[in-house]
């Protein structure tokens, strides 16, 4: 277990996503007022598609992030300094452009959808930086509006690179400190390609079990009482990287969560 200052961002090694700290980026979501239709999907649906909450960036056309995400919800972006590069459509990824240096990140988050999340997934990809750091594509599940992030637990965060994965929980923030605490990881026996090709994990919660498939094609089950005790209604998936334009970009394609 670790704390983390509220805003920071932690240093994450590329072979390595093992790491505290996320959630005071995570947690800094607001709502923003919009009254534009959902954009239905052009391309055939799949079973997730037809989620209580799912969008498919690979069929918008480039541009600011959606408003809605293809189910209709609002899509909630998490605010960030004025200047700072903002999340943005482009080629089919929502992704961000990193600094030429330092730490960057986007996230967005869904309404309460109503009852636990069962189910929760993504897909995204890489595309290469000017180094051989990797970027980070992230899902997760909280049980209070992002803008009351006092007390929000996290049932469960998944972060992913190209060379490894980590689960873990949250108690949410306490006296403005905010505690990541990893339940699960893994190292990939090859690195996941920073060649466009699309990735996907999905992660099934049943009681205090969650069941990571992971994009490689193998499963791992994790228990933990917390998984159940701190089960929520809304879901967040955003992007991070650690140092600029070193680190390959990760997009996200298309994401969706069940209850």
């Amino acid at each position: 277990m670790a704390n983390v200052e509220a805003g920071e961002m932690p240093l994450i090694k590329p072979e390595t996503v093992v790491a505290v700290g996320m959630v005071g980026l995570l947690l800094a979501a607001i709502v923003a007022g919009c009254s534009n239709p959902p954009e239905p999907p052009s391309a055939p649906m799949r079973a997730e598609d037809r989620s209580a909450l799912y969008a498919d960036f690979s069929t918008r056309s480039d541009g600011d992030a959606p408003e809605r995400f293809s189910s209709g919800q609002q899509v909630n972006i998490a605010p960030k300094p004025t200047g700072a590069p903002r999340l943005t459509l482009v080629a089919g990824r929502l992704a961000v452009d990193p600094p030429s240096s330092g730490r960057d990140s986007g996230v967005v988050r869904s309404p309460d959808l109503g009852q636990p999340i069962t189910r929760i997934g993504m897909e995204w990809n890489y595309t290469p930086g000017a180094g051989d750091g990797s970027g980070l594509a992230i899902l997760g599940i909280t049980n209070l509006p992002l803008d009351q992030p006092e007390g929000a637990p996290i049932p469960v965060q998944f972060m992913v690179g190209q060379n490894s994965w980590s689960l873990s929980v949250s108690p949410g923030a306490i006296g403005g400190d905010l505690r990541l605490i990893p339940v699960a990881d893994g190292a990939f026996s090859a690195p996941l390609p920073a060649d466009g090709s699309a990735q996907r994990v999905e992660i099934d919660l049943d009681g205090p079990v969650a069941t990571v498939h992971l994009p490689d094609g193998t499963a791992r089950k994790v228990s933990d009482p917390r998984i159940a005790a701190w089960a929520g209604r809304v879901a967040f998936f955003g992007v991070y990287a650690e140092t600029g334009v070193a680190d390959s970009r990760a997009g996200l394609l298309r994401v969706w969560a069940d209850t």
